[in-house]
């Protein structure tokens, strides 16, 4: 695969929010996702995550903690007692992290 090129075996579509404050970060992470083919809804707080989340009722929820490390937790938790299946993701390493999470699933 050349880089900036989409993943010849992308995933069957998936409704993903992708939640950060940081726009430098939540920008690379779902440009990431896109060269994988994976297309991601994002939010830039919690506020607009939760809208985002009751509309839509997305496959996967990848939250950047950021600074807000008790209220992201306190609305994983939210989330999970609503929809027990819902999967909840705390990203924390550096950008590209989700890119090596992808590679390994």
């Amino acid at each position: 695969m050349n880089v900036g090129q989409p993943s010849p075996t992308a995933p069957a579509k998936l409704n993903i929010l992708l939640m950060g404050s940081n726009v430098e970060r939540r920008t690379l992470r779902k440009k990431v996702l896109s060269l994988h083919g994976v297309e991601a809804v994002s939010a830039t707080d919690l506020v607009e995550a939760g809208s985002i989340w009751h509309r839509d009722r997305s496959d996967l929820v990848l939250m950047d903690i950021g600074n807000d490390q008790h209220g992201c937790l306190a609305w994983r938790d939210e989330i999970k007692k609503e929809n027990p299946k819902q999967i909840v993701a705390s990203l924390v390493g550096p950008p590209e992290f989700p890119k090596q999470v992808y590679r390994e699933c």
